[in-house]
C-alpha cells in the first residue's frame, strides 16, 4: 500500500498529462521515486534474511522472542488497520500469512481504537488457522485521545500502566479478540513515571 502510494503519486503527471508541474514538484516527485527504490530494495534484503528458498519455495525462517526459548516465525502479521477490512477480507490475509509461514500476529489495544482487535478475532473464528497454532501478542498501556483519533489514525493522550489499568486492558483484549489466553504482552511505549511494582504484580497475575 506504501509503495502504491508512492508510485501513484510519483506517476500523477503521467496519468494526469495536464497537470502542470514546476521544478520542485518534480524534484519531490523524483526524490519520492528514490525513497521507492530504496524500500523496495530494503524490503528484498529484509526477504532474503528472514526466508530460505529450497526448490523453489520461500519457507519462513523462526527466530526466538527475545531473550526466550519461545519459537515465533521471523516475519509477523500486524493488525494495526485490520480496522478498515471486513471479517472475510481479514480472514484471507490471515490465512495468506499464515500459509507463507508467518504466525507471529502483533497488535495492541489502541489500534483502531479496539476495532482491529474485534475484527482479527471474528477473521480467526471464519478462516481455517486454530488458535493455539498463532503467536498472538497485544500491547497495553497508551490511552487514546478521542478528539484526535478517528478510524485507523490514533494518537495517545497519555500513558496508563498501573496495575488494575494492565489487567483490566488484557481482559478486554482477550474479549475482543474471543480469545482465552495471549502469548505475550507488551508494554507499548516506555514510561519514567510507570509504577514498578504494579507492573510487576501484573506480570505475576497473568
Amino acid at each position: 500500500m506504501c509503495a502504491w502510494g508512492y508510485v501513484n503519486q510519483a506517476n500523477y503527471n503521467v496519468k494526469h498529462p495536464t497537470c502542470p508541474i514546476d521544478e520542485q514538484t518534480k524534484q519531490v516527485k523524483e526524490e519520492k521515486l528514490t525513497n521507492l527504490t530504496a524500500f523496495l530494495n530494503a524490503c528484498m534484503i529484509f526477504m532474503k534474511s528472514n526466508t530460505s528458498i529450497e526448490k523453489g519455495y520461500f519457507f519462513m525462517k523462526q527466530t526466538n522472542l527475545g531473550i526466550t526459548s519461545l519459537k515465533i516465525s521471523a516475519m509477523g502479521l500486524g493488525i494495526m488497520r485490520m480496522n478498515a477490512k471486513t471479517p472475510q477480507e481479514a480472514a484471507k490475509a490471515l490465512e495468506v500469512a499464515f500459509d507463507n509461514g508467518i504466525n507471529f500476529i502483533d497488535s495492541a489495544d489502541i489500534y483502531g481504537q479496539g476495532e482491529s482487535e474485534k475484527i482479527f478475532g471474528q477473521a480467526l473464528k471464519l478462516s481455517k488457522i486454530k488458535r493455539e497454532d498463532l503467536f498472538i501478542q497485544s500491547k497495553v498501556g497508551i490511552i487514546v485521545d478521542p478528539d484526535k483519533s478517528e478510524g485507523s489514525r490514533v494518537f495517545g493522550g497519555r500513558y496508563e500502566f498501573t496495575k488494575d489499568h494492565i489487567l483490566e486492558a488484557v481482559d478486554n483484549i482477550l474479549a475482543r479478540m474471543d480469545i482465552d489466553y495471549l502469548d505475550s504482552l507488551v508494554l507499548h511505549r516506555p514510561d519514567a513515571l510507570m509504577d514498578l511494582e504494579g507492573v510487576k504484580e501484573a506480570f505475576d497475575i497473568l
